[in-house]
C-alpha cells in the first residue's frame, strides 16, 4: 500500500512552508510528498530541499486544475494506491490523513474529503456547506453528523483510491481554477463512485467569506471574486460546469441569484452584470478561451 501527497504550490512560500508542515507531521506516514511549483521559483525549490520532498517543475499555464492533474498523473507513475491532494494556502491537523484513511477503507469508498476549516476562526467551515436544500456554515452541526455522504470538497485535503483517479480522469486543465474541482465532482458522480465529506478529519482553509456580498449562507448569495483573473474564471467555468452536466436546477438557480445580487445587494451594479452574463454565455457555449487581462 503507497500513499503520496501531491501540493500544488503558487509562489506562497510562508505558507507552502505551514502547509508541509502539517503535511510531515502526519500521525499516518505517507510514502511520498510532492510538490508542483506553478510559480517556478528557486525559493521554493529550496524549501522543497530543506523538508526533503519531491520537486516539480510546473508553470503558470497550468493553474490549480492543471497543477493537480500533473501531480496526479506523477504519483499514479509512482504506483499510488491513495493520492491526497492540497493546497499550499492549507494545512492539515495531525490526524487527518489517518482518519481519511480509517473512513475510506472500512467502508469501501473512492474519495473522501476532510472538513475544510477557517484557518482565522475554526468555528466556520472555509466555505459553506450544502446539507439536502439549506446550506450551513455552523461547524457544530457539521460535525455531528460525522460522516455526509456524496458531499466532497475538492481539492482541500481529499484523499482518492488509484482506482479512482484512472477511472475519473484527471481536472481539466483548461478550467484552470474556480470550477474545475466543481467539473471534476460532478465526474465522479456521473459514475458513481462512493464518496463523502469524514467530518472528524479537519483541513484548515482560508475563508471565503470576503467574497460574498451577503451572508453566504443565504439561498440567494453569489461568490464574485474582486481579482478580475478569478472573477472571469469563476463566471465562466460556472456556465461551462451546468451545461456540461446538465444542471438544469443550477441553471435556473443562477438565472435568480446572480440578477438579484448585482442589481439589488450592489446597489445597481449593472456592469458587474454584464460581465457576469457575458462570462457565464460563453461557459455555457463551452468556449475555454483563456484569460488573457492582468492578474489584478
Amino acid at each position: 500500500m503507497k500513499l503520496v501527497a501531491c501540493v500544488v504550490a503558487n509562489g506562497r512560500d510562508e505558507l507552502l512552508k505551514r502547509s508541509l508542515g502539517g503535511i510531515l507531521n502526519q500521525t499516518m506516514q505517507l510514502d511520498s510528498v510532492l510538490v508542483v511549483d506553478n510559480a517556478t521559483q528557486k525559493s521554493t525549490k529550496q524549501i522543497c530541499k530543506e523538508y526533503a520532498v519531491k520537486y516539480i517543475v510546473g508553470n503558470s499555464s497550468l493553474g490549480g486544475a492543471g497543477g493537480f492533474a500533473t501531480g496526479m498523473k506523477l504519483a499514479l507513475d509512482e504506483g499510488a494506491d491513495y493520492v491526497w491532494l492540497l493546497d499550499d494556502d492549507g494545512f492539515p491537523d495531525p490526524n487527518c490523513l489517518k482518519v481519511l484513511y480509517e473512513r475510506m477503507t472500512s467502508n469501501s469508498l473512492s474519495i473522501v474529503s476532510p472538513l475544510s476549516v477557517s484557518d482565522s476562526n475554526p468555528e466556520r467551515p472555509s466555505n459553506a456547506i450544502w446539507l439536502g436544500l439549506r446550506k450551513t456554515s455552523n461547524v457544530d452541526l457539521l460535525r455531528s453528523k460525522t460522516f455526509i455522504h456524496n458531499v466532497v470538497q475538492f481539492f482541500n485535503g481529499v484523499l482518492l483510491t488509484a482506482d479512482a483517479i484512472r477511472l475519473v480522469g484527471f481536472p481539466n486543465r483548461e478550467l484552470f481554477l474556480r470550477g474545475d474541482e466543481v467539473d471534476f465532482y460532478f465526474r465522479c458522480r456521473r459514475i458513481g463512485l462512493p464518496m463523502g465529506m469524514s467530518t472528524a478529519a479537519s483541513y484548515f482553509h482560508r475563508s471565503s467569506d470576503s467574497e460574498y456580498g451577503m451572508n453566504r449562507d443565504k439561498l440567494l448569495s453569489v461568490n464574485i471574486p474582486d481579482e478580475p483573473m478569478k472573477r472571469y474564471y469563476q463566471f465562466r467555468n460556472r456556465g461551462y460546469v451546468v451545461r456540461q452536466h446538465k444542471l438544469l436546477f443550477h441553471f435556473v438557480y443562477d438565472l435568480v441569484r446572480y440578477p438579484i445580487a448585482f442589481l439589488f445587494v450592489r446597489r445597481i451594479d449593472l456592469h458587474g452584470l454584464a460581465d457576469w452574463i457575458k462570462l457565464y454565455l460563453q461557459g455555457l457555449r463551452r468556449d475555454l478561451t483563456p484569460y488573457k487581462g492582468t492578474r489584478n
